[in-house]
């Protein structure tokens, strides 16, 4: 007995319809296009994050000097000063405009937004400090030429120094609210960085680096709670 014979299936169609076409076709777009925007953020952040590593380095030599200048820092008072003028020049510490001393006998730190000027004193060896009575000190000064993008800094017993690649500098003495009788020197340098390095064939992608520091003299700090203390008093240039 034969058995029944039943009609062949037809061959499947293998081929993309137009639905799977066009689906196909939308996913491969959503997918070039999250490639794309990662790609444009990874280049934006990376632009953004591109350091100049020069300027970095004078910035961090340039407070190197500040901290070790400013350590040291005392206001100036000649060992010519009367009593008058000694008590008021430690009392006074910064120049505000309100009282200066004259030049022969004592001067006072000044602060301004891109200047400084203070004295510091030199601590020499054991056998040269035998050979006077009076603590030496030493002028300093430090000046932001923005034209240049340069601090300046300057001092009788060395060669002057400049620091480049800065786009501002700013200096500011402040006292917190819970230590007021401790001055503090606030520094704020803004540098260049990124901001000129091509990438791409484009320029500005960077934005300036801010680095900040605060800086205390111990020897500010001792003349203004320990007036009885007198050494830092009588100065030798």
């Amino acid at each position: 007995m034969n058995s029944p014979k039943f009609p062949k299936k037809p061959p499947r169609n293998s081929a993309f319809t137009a639905i799977e076409l066009v689906i196909s076709i939308g996913v491969a777009i959503v997918a070039f296009s999250l490639i794309y925007t990662f790609l444009s953020r990874t280049r934006f952040h990376f632009m953004h994050g591109s350091v100049n590593l020069a300027n970095l380095q004078e910035a961090r030599m340039a407070i190197n000097y500040l901290r070790r200048d400013f350590a040291a820092a005392v206001p100036f008072i000649a060992k010519s000063a009367n009593y008058g003028t000694l008590e008021r020049v430690r009392r006074f510490v910064f120049s505000t405009g309100v009282w200066k001393p004259l030049e022969a006998e004592g001067e006072l730190i000044q602060v301004e937004p891109t200047k400084l000027s203070f004295h510091r004193f030199i601590f020499e060896p054991s056998e040269k400090q035998s050979e006077t009575r009076f603590p030496k000190v030493e002028l300093v000064k430090y000046d932001f030429d923005s034209s240049k993008g340069e601090l300046h800094r300057s001092v009788n017993s060395g060669k002057p120094q400049v620091f480049r690649g800065f786009e501002n500098v700013e200096f500011k003495i402040y006292v917190h609210y819970e230590i007021r009788n401790v001055p503090v020197l606030w520094v704020k340098l803004v540098l260049n960085e990124g901001k000129d390095i091509p990438y791409g064939g484009q320029k500005g992608m960077g934005k300036p680096l801010e680095v900040t520091t605060s800086i205390t003299s111990q020897f500010i700090n001792s003349t203004l709670n320990n007036l009885y203390w007198n050494y830092e008093t009588g100065h030798q240039k």
